[in-house]
């Protein structure tokens, strides 16, 4: 797996350099994600409380090739933690959580449209991701004692989901590379092989174009 992912890597870093066209453009990107499985609550063992949201980091490169004046194809590359928060009480009510983390590798393809209102420019995307699951881990508080534990086991190895942005730029009197907004994922699949469960994400992100 990270054979491949340094491959990937590489093949993004030459295109970014060497696509010197004004209709290619590189960049990298960063969010800060709010994250949470929905789906079958039975997956948490002696379920006596709520799940809820946590929060989650992505980061990666993106590359993004004009099909036409507005029109354009974005292609990235990002590593992106997903995962939720079951909270419950113990028996003598005090409040605790623990904590499930999914981390992928994930490959989005999306298409993309600059829409221009009043001077402002902003960008609309939607598209699919498909992501590679290397690491599953359940944060469990050992000095509780609660019947069952995280099943942070028989996850499937990949998540297909659908996604959807809306950027901005923030620094239009200068070059106008440095967008910030929102984006929204939610799985297409089950995530898990005996649970039906699915990841939702959404935050803010924060991309910067090379080209611009």
């Amino acid at each position: 797996m990270l054979k491949v992912v340094i491959i990937i890597i590489f093949n993004f870093y030459s295109l970014i350099i060497f696509s010197q066209q004004d209709n290619f453009i590189g960049g990298i990107l960063f969010n800060v994600n709010g994250i949470q499985i929905e789906g079958n609550d039975t997956f948490w063992p002696n379920s006596n409380g709520s799940i809820t949201g946590g929060v989650g980091l992505s980061t990666g490169l993106s590359v993004q090739h004009y099909l036409l004046k507005r029109y354009y194809f974005n292609f990235e590359i990002r590593y992106i933690q997903k995962g939720s928060v079951f909270a419950f009480l113990d028996q003598s009510a005090t409040t605790y959580s623990e904590i499930l983390r999914l981390n992928y590798m994930e490959l989005p393809v999306s298409l993309g449209y600059q829409l221009k209102i009043k001077n402002k420019k902003y960008f609309i995307e939607t598209g699919f991701a498909y992501a590679k699951l290397f690491s599953s881990k359940g944060n469990i508080n050992e000095f509780v004692n609660r019947f069952g534990t995280i099943n942070s086991e028989n996850f499937n190895d990949y998540d297909i989901s659908w996604f959807s942005s809306l950027k901005y730029p923030i620094n239009k009197k200068n070059k106008g590379n440095l967008l910030l907004g929102l984006r929204f994922s939610y799985s297409l699949f089950t995530i898990h092989r005996d649970y039906k469960l699915k990841n939702m994400v959404y935050g803010l992100q924060m991309d910067y174009k090379f080209n611009n």
